[in-house]
């Protein structure tokens, strides 16, 4: 440990170690990420693209949900609801997709839902949200307008 210390001090006695990944960070509040795509079917490696339906079935299903998804704003303090409502719409996806729906049926049922969750906000949220939140399932109609 002390050769490992001596190294990153670069030989100064009395010196600060450096940090391995720059040091530490702050978050910046002052944007929001976001994900381009919430669902996607990807061919697992050595098959060829997807031209028969019946190999939509060896697509491999990949959905973000929650903070991969949305990036957390909290100081809107909406952060939990997007990551909740993120999860349940790719459950939402994911299901009909199970059901039998395809890939790019699934995709575009998921990327409706997710339209509305971006445009959720402090100042959008009675616009975009169902009002009874006792009402609000699975499906993405039951939770936005």
């Amino acid at each position: 440990m002390q050769e490992a210390l001596s190294k990153d001090l670069g030989g100064q006695q009395g010196g600060f170690p450096g940090y391995a990944d720059s040091g530490p960070r702050l978050f910046d509040f002052s944007k929001m990420r976001r994900s381009s795509e919430g669902l996607l079917f990807l061919r697992p490696s050595g098959h060829g693209p997807a031209e028969v339906p019946d190999e939509e079935a060896n697509s491999l299903l990949v959905a973000l949900a929650g903070d991969a998804l949305v990036e957390p704003f909290w100081p809107e303090g909406l952060g939990i609801m997007r990551g909740f409502f993120g999860v349940l719409d790719a459950c939402h996806a994911v299901r009909a997709w199970s059901d039998g729906l395809g890939c790019t049926e699934a995709q575009e049922l998921h990327g409706s839902a997710f339209q509305k969750l971006k445009t959720l906000s402090a100042a959008t949220r009675a616009r975009v949200l169902q009002q009874d939140e006792r009402k609000m399932g699975l499906a993405p109609e039951t939770r936005y307008r």
